[in-house]
């Protein structure tokens, strides 16, 4: 429905600020790594709304929805191959003033990825729940 797209793009918005925040204030980056761990959120918490989007009718809490498609592994190795090259390849640190970030930071961006997804996944079931009471 339309209100659960506002409410993943405003997920999805405030995750990645929060991350730049973070980054800024509690990790003491300079901005070139706070933006860095900024694009890495927006990239993770895609990939986690990709998962969600396998059943869109039913749950994707299953290990199913790591299977039967193998263009979503196309992809997500695309977004996390163009995410490296981004953060970790110097003549792209340059063009974009960005500076990598640590196996801490990509920990934090996963945890707040998996929320995500976790929380959309309580979005779908409270529209399941709506439709089949509708029915009855």
């Amino acid at each position: 429905t339309l209100i659960q797209c506002c409410i993943l793009y405003c997920l999805q918005e405030l995750s990645t600020m929060l991350m730049f925040w973070l980054g800024m204030n509690r990790f003491g980056m300079a901005l070139p790594q706070a933006q860095g761990l900024a694009v890495t959120m927006l990239t993770l918490g895609q990939i986690a709304y990709l998962f969600n989007c396998r059943f869109l009718g039913r749950s994707s809490l299953t290990p199913r929805v790591f299977q039967g498609n193998r263009t979503i592994w196309y992809a997500i190795g695309a977004l996390l191959g163009l995410t490296m090259l981004f953060l970790y390849v110097p003549f792209m640190q340059n063009i974009f003033r960005v500076a990598p970030i640590g196996l801490t930071e990509w920990m934090w961006c996963l945890a707040l990825a998996a929320l995500i997804f976790l929380l959309v996944e309580g979005l779908k079931l409270i529209d399941r729940w709506r439709i089949n009471r509708a029915r009855y």
